[in-house]
């Protein structure tokens, strides 16, 4: 190997690890995030509305969300329940952080 392949390789290696150890996935509330895709859903559906009109009209993979694949956020959230027409506290009506 000459010199250009072996400092190739020993960045690439750093890197690797540097980003393993400091940007690693956090944990995430699936019981939780599986309520809210839940009820995400239902209100679409409740304004029979496709997946594929939401987002067209948002531009937001709402398919993702309601898989619950995707985080989002707050803006996200919010975005959505006025384009459903409906309040955040509705939303979380009666959602728990974890099953009993």
């Amino acid at each position: 190997p000459n010199i250009m392949s072996v400092t190739f390789y020993t960045t690439n290696h750093f890197w690797h690890h540097y980003r393993n150890l400091h940007y690693e996935k956090a944990a995430t509330n699936d019981f939780f995030v599986g309520q809210v895709a839940d009820r995400l859903a239902k209100a679409r559906r409740r304004r029979n509305l496709t997946q594929e009109v939401v987002r067209f009209d948002t531009g937001l993979n709402v398919g993702r969300i309601e898989a619950g694949c995707s985080d989002i956020t707050l803006s996200t959230l919010a975005d959505l329940c006025d384009y459903y027409d409906i309040s955040p506290g509705e939303l979380f009506q009666d959602i728990v952080t974890h099953s009993s």
